[in-house]
């Protein structure tokens, strides 16, 4: 008894040090999250990990310091682990699967995540999460549109004198060619650990940027995030924002008066545009009309969501009235709003950054993650004269990109407008989308249309070729069953709806007979093939299509190359007849997608399929084909698979 007592022991201790050891590892990292250090936490969760692949709660708070970190592609596989094995415990791991996707500007994939987010969760009308999902389940078609219609601004970073490895912001223009910023680096020169966001001016003109120099502690005082620069020329005074180290503290305006070349002691402003129980932001002073206006943004309650864009009028001596929503005509008085509820044009139940104002031509520009958008974060323009509000316009492609594009700023008089963004092109410390940069574009340049669309068709192939092959799977023996037929009036849309009407028909099927894990693992087998083969490449075909459209749009010729197989249940000459329907499925398809817009192009010779059927010829060995064995040879996974059409070639010429 004592030897299988210590046999015992000896397997135990090992298990409970590995387990002493993982829940160290998930502590440290929960520390580290709640410090707001994502990049540490992410990597102690993924640590945890590697001993334990089935900790979900593990997997979504992965996922959640990695989208918190802006590390898209990271934060993907976590909430997908999440999603398909305890979305129930954690249901917004399928929404954030989504928004990671959009980031990474995979919109078709993103619509299918935000639409089963949806669908499960449509009961909730009133929830901020599932009124965003439904109006993305459209804005990522939108999106694309917006992707592909270049708007011929060039978009180019900033000199690296400028933006580091590390994160740089807000940039705006100061006296004598000079230009303001903020950067987000350690606070000490031997340490990584704490970072803090400070202002610098550095020489610009030319195009060309000089040695940042930090601004005095006047504005940069230590202790303190500060940031978001914004200085006016007119009362010589500089707006920013400014933030205490410590956690759960708030955010403040300050402003400090600028003379003979020194900056004042900065103070706050007044508790009309310093709510004390609110995060206030991003100032910017406009003169207007005689009148002085400060906009800025806020998460203070009586707005319309997260954080709101609010402005207030000042007199002589800086001295707000009251704040008022921006985008609410003036008339619109406190009984309406107690009624009826408060609507704005420019906020929304998202967030809404940035306020950037241009009396050039009476417009605000601003950030925001609710409206139709590129990514996370796109820039927006409103006409308004602070009476009439026009509704918000998306800048487009490249200004936005699929990441966070914010603080817009225009210096009309130099020509040049500035945006921070963690877009791709961004230099980057930890990862591609973790720091933001500054970019530069000039606002009248004109590029020649020509060179625009030749950009657009060169992107439009690259996209189109890397969707490269596309296999669509059907229903056995469909479309149009026991015919020797070799077209259908079918088209493939509604033979996948279909197909995935089947799908539990399938499961049971293939699991009939089978009990417990092993009914489990065959109907997951079948449930993965749906979801990812069938599903999936559906997804990928409607992305190709919307590639072709805007192809043939700028007058390129397109040949399509089609594969057609099948199951080996029947006869070859049979199966011969049966891949050519679902060829013909797929030419229905192209030619009733959008209202049955290929077709004059068809017609006209600018849109060709070619068809190859191939029947049985290259099934996979081990399908069977016996038609009393059905599990095997119609409902498995491997059967399955071998009933379909490839697209294997696309070739894109100029007509």
């Amino acid at each position: 008894m004592k030897k299988i007592q210590l046999l015992i022991l000896l397997v135990l201790v090992p298990w409970c040090i590995r387990a002493q050891s993982l829940n160290s590892i998930i502590k440290s990292g929960d520390l580290a999250f709640e410090k707001q250090n994502y990049y540490g936490a992410a990597r102690l969760y993924e640590d945890a990990i590697k001993l334990d692949k089935r900790l979900y709660d593990v997997h979504y708070k992965a996922g959640e310091a990695y989208r918190l970190d802006n590390d898209y592609m990271k934060a993907i596989p976590h909430y997908k682990f999440v999603s398909e094995n305890a979305s129930k415990r954690f249901p917004l791991a399928e929404f954030y699967l989504a928004a990671m996707l959009k980031s990474s500007e995979d919109y078709f994939s993103a619509q299918f995540y935000f639409t089963r987010y949806y669908r499960q969760h449509s009961l909730d009308s009133t929830s901020y999460f599932t009124r965003k999902a439904k109006q993305e389940i459209v804005y990522c078609e939108k999106a694309i549109a917006l992707k592909y219609n270049h708007t011929g601004l060039m978009i180019e970073p900033a000199d690296t004198m400028v933006n580091s490895l590390y994160s740089e912001f807000g940039a705006s223009t100061f006296v004598d060619s000079m230009m303001l910023f903020s950067s987000v680096k350690p606070s000490t020169a031997d340490s990584t650990a704490d970072f803090v966001s400070a202002i610098y001016i550095t020489p610009y003109a030319g195009g060309r940027m000089g040695t940042p120099v930090l601004l005095p502690d006047a504005i940069n005082s230590p202790g303190y995030h500060n940031a978001g620069p914004y200085f006016d020329p007119e009362t010589q005074m500089l707006f920013f924002t400014r933030k205490s180290v410590e956690p759960g503290s708030k955010s403040l305006v300050m402003m400090s008066a600028y003379s003979d070349g020194k900056f004042g002691e900065a103070r706050a402003m007044c508790t009309v545009v310093n709510d004390s129980n609110s995060n206030n932001t991003q100032a910017m002073l406009v003169h207007s009309d005689a009148k002085d206006i400060l906009f800025f943004a806020s998460d203070r309650s009586g707005g319309l969501g997260g954080y709101d864009i609010w402005y207030t009028f000042l007199d002589e001596n800086l001295k707000a009235d009251r704040a008022r929503v921006a985008g609410v005509p003036p008339e619109v008085d406190n009984a309406y709003i107690a009624f009826f509820g408060l609507k704005s044009v420019i906020n929304s139940p998202g967030n809404e950054l940035c306020p950037f104002y241009n009396t050039k031509d009476s417009t605000l520009y601003f950030s925001s993650d609710w409206f139709i958008g590129l990514g996370a974060y796109d820039i927006y323009r409103s006409k308004t004269d602070f009476t009439i509000w026009q509704e918000p316009v998306n800048m487009g492609y490249p200004a936005n990109s699929g990441q966070n594009d914010l603080y817009y700023f225009q210096d009309y008089k130099r020509g040049l407008a500035f945006l921070s963004s963690n877009r791709k092109e961004a230099r980057a410390l930890k990862h591609q989308s973790c720091c933001n940069d500054i970019f530069v574009h000039e606002t009248e340049k004109i590029i020649p249309p020509e060179i625009i669309v030749e950009q657009q068709v060169n992107i439009l192939r690259l996209e189109a070729s890397e969707l490269i092959p596309i296999t669509l799977y059907f229903d056995n023996d469909h479309p149009n069953p026991n015919t020797w037929d070799t077209i259908t009036s079918i088209n493939y849309s509604e033979a996948y709806d279909a197909y995935l009407n089947k799908q539990k028909q399938f499961e049971s099927e293939f699991s009939k007979g089978y009990r417990s894990s092993e009914k489990t693992a065959l109907t997951d087998s079948v449930a993965r093939f749906f979801d990812n083969d069938v599903t999936g490449e559906y997804q990928k075909l409607l992305k190709f299509a919307a590639l072709l459209k805007e192809l043939v749009l700028k007058d390129q010729l397109i040949i399509i190359t089609i594969k057609g197989y099948t199951s080996p249940l029947n006869t070859t000459e049979y199966n011969d007849a049966l891949a050519k329907r679902r060829i013909s499925s797929l030419e229905n398809f192209f030619r009733t997608y959008d209202n049955g817009f290929f077709v004059p192009y068809e017609e006209e010779g600018k849109i060709i399929i070619t068809r190859v059927a191939f029947g049985e010829t290259m099934v996979r060995t081990g399908v069977s084909d016996d038609p009393n064995d059905r599990r095997n040879s119609v409902f498995s996974p491997l059967a399955s698979a071998e009933r379909k059409i490839r697209i294997i070639a696309v070739q894109v010429n100029k007509d």
